[in-house]
């Protein structure tokens, strides 16, 4: 567990503004760097803001320095691209986390910013001893400074035992009651049984300003990989999580980090003991139903730093709607789900008071990498997912032939 109190953007579109407030998280996934390059990036016309700040909450013997983080911000688009936390043992120039910010950034591409704006002199002479055909300008750097307080809160959260489902007022008991109630029903559709990562759902929502979302079930990986948890994603666009699926494939390559730069409304499912005191607590006292041990629903919005931001009521009943209406769409269309061809099915559903959640699945969205019908594959051995595939299409074996391959086994109940 760890919790946040930041402020940012938010998803309802999931860019609108949110207030500061006691957030949650449950974070496992791991992040990996790009291998270094022979050449200097391509230099391109934005800002970037670097500064060192001292690592909060850290007890040092007497004499001994506070160790550092050295953070690197890209204006365009507001993103982080370097978290530097040198060892004490060895002692790093600023000027190396600029370097290896511009080689191995932690959100998109490598490149060299045109401009950059320090607010310490000293700094800005360590820098100016390169040759970075960048300006360096001396001047306050508040972004950064917000930057670095969200990842401060980020870190200190793990501790907090107050984090609550009601998100100190934010949310009310109708409508956690409604997520839980939502969250137990789709718990027993079980829909991580039908559906793989890449067979999305395009979701609107018109009464919560969510049009053209794109709703992505989670929990369906391969048992030899360490599973995500069994649940729900919202991003704003099919774009959004095609981006999403794409850096975590590079991830799997080990040649760049995930660019954060996504916002996503997660709803997924942890046993009770997994979950902070006080929301224990909630959940008894209220009578909340769970469908399962391992069915307590847990909600988060990550922002562009994929840090976890302040939840609000409509973030609740997004994702209750997004709930109920896949349950109900699951129940009415599963044997038409387009698998093998172009054709759209789609539903609209009640979802609360005055709100309904239109869901549609689009087979040639979930057709894009899949060949043609071939003989079935042999069972005996089973196919990791990063393996290629076994159709002969040298792709990975997860965006080739899985989706289907794991249809069949369910229909046919191997």
């Amino acid at each position: 567990m760890r919790l946040a109190d930041t402020a940012g953007a938010g998803p309802a579109g999931l860019d609108s503004p949110r207030p500061s407030r006691t957030v949650c998280t449950m974070d496992k996934r791991r992040r990996r760097a790009r291998s270094d390059e022979n050449e200097l990036p391509p230099l391109v016309e934005t800002e970037w803001l670097g500064g060192c700040y001292p690592i909060p909450d850290i007890v040092t013997a007497e004499h001994e320095d506070v160790p550092n983080i050295m953070l690197w911000l890209d204006r365009d688009g507001d993103r982080l691209v370097q978290v530097m936390v040198p060892a004490a043992e060895f002692p790093t120039p600023f000027a190396f986390s600029l370097v290896r910010a511009m080689f191995e950034p932690g959100a998109g591409f490598p490149r060299r910013p045109r401009r950059i704006r320090v607010a310490d002199a000293a700094l800005e002479e360590e820098l100016a001893g390169g040759d970075l055909d960048a300006e360096i300008v001396v001047a306050p750097t508040p972004e950064l400074d917000d930057a670095f307080a969200e990842l401060c809160v980020a870190m200190r959260g793990e501790s907090d035992p107050e984090c609550s489902y009601f998100e100190d007022g934010a949310i009310g008991e109708a409508a956690v009651a409604a997520i839980f109630a939502a969250a137990a029903d789709l718990y027993r559709i079980a829909p991580w049984n039908e559906l793989v990562e890449f067979q999305v759902l395009e979701v609107d929502i018109e009464a919560l300003g969510i049009q053209g979302a794109c709703l992505s079930v989670t929990g369906a990986l391969d048992e030899e990989e360490a599973q995500d948890a069994k649940g729900l994603m919202l991003f704003r666009s099919f774009e959004d999580h095609e981006r999403y699926m794409d850096a975590l494939a590079s991830m799997d390559l080990d040649d760049t980090q995930l660019d954060f730069n996504i916002p996503v409304l997660a709803l997924t499912y942890h046993r009770r003991e997994e979950l902070p005191q006080q929301m224990r607590r909630e959940t008894a006292s209220h009578g909340w139903p769970v469908a399962a041990a391992s069915a307590y629903p847990f909600l988060e919005y990550r922002n562009r730093y994929g840090v976890p931001e302040a939840l609000r009521e409509d973030d609740a009943r997004v994702i209750a709607a997004c709930a109920r209406g896949l349950s109900e769409f699951l129940r009415e269309h599963l044997d038409e789900l387009p698998l093998h061809s172009e054709k759209v099915v789609e539903g609209t559903y009640p979802a609360g008071a005055d709100v309904a959640i239109r869901i549609a699945a689009h087979g040639g969205d979930w057709m894009f990498d899949l060949p043609p019908p071939m003989a079935p594959v042999v069972h005996g051995h089973k196919i990791g997912r990063n393996e290629p595939c076994p159709c002969g299409s040298g792709k990975k074996y997860k965006k080739c032939c899985m989706a289907r391959d794991e249809a069949a086994r369910r229909r046919g109940g191997d």
